[in-house]
């Protein structure tokens, strides 16, 4: 998953560097507590793209069109829950979150006035949701479902915790592999940082 590079204009006075570290960390973390198997995250900018996450590649059929709740829909709907993740954290951790309409005409939410990014995350995410096998009035609201089921996890306290583990950690590396981050967020300043989070209100970014 590349970050899209237009986000961070939308995300100022943070650095851009900043808010791509956390856009990244977000899709790495959650893939990885929702079981994709990370290869490696980075904030390494080029002309097309301000940072990369990349999954091992799953299965070729387990991209195909389908219209029932069966492994291929649940396995399509993971992948639009981390498309949102990453965006949500950069939102968040500018202090933009959950129904402001400046993120959402900012990752180009149609309902709100916006326009899509072609080759976006959120660009994405509609894509999936085509191929979920969904009418065409039907999409907006499952991708609206999703958008909730990304929101509930970013939220978490141990789940953002983890995730600006990883953004600093990017911040401070660049890239990480999949090993990396793992032996990152088993690390005892990893764990603390989660139970602290978790125990009550502190500032973590």
């Amino acid at each position: 998953m590349d970050g899209p590079r237009a986000l961070t204009v939308q995300l100022d006075p943070l650095p851009d560097r900043i808010l791509t570290a956390y856009h990244e960390a977000g899709h790495a973390v959650v893939g990885l507590f929702l079981g994709r198997v990370l290869e490696h995250v980075d904030i390494e900018q080029t002309d097309e793209r301000g940072g990369q996450t990349k999954f091992e590649d799953l299965p070729a059929d387990a991209w195909e069109p389908c219209t029932e709740f069966d492994e291929t829909r649940s396995v399509i709907e993971v992948e639009m829950v981390i498309d949102w993740a990453g965006s949500l954290s950069q939102a968040k951790v500018a202090g933009l979150f959950h129904d402001d309409p400046a993120v959402l005409t900012g990752f180009g939410v149609p309902r709100r006035g916006g326009q899509i990014d072609r080759g976006s995350d959120i660009d994405h995410v509609y894509q999936l949701a085509e191929m979920v096998g969904m009418a065409v009035g039907e999409i907006e609201p499952h991708v609206e479902l999703m958008r909730q089921r990304a929101i509930a996890l970013v939220d978490r306290p141990d789940i953002w915790a983890d995730v600006a583990t990883v953004a600093d950690a990017l911040l401070e590396h660049d890239r990480l592999s999949g090993d990396e981050v793992l032996e990152l967020l088993d690390t005892d300043e990893a764990k603390a940082r989660r139970l602290e989070a978790v125990k009550g209100p502190r500032r973590l970014i």
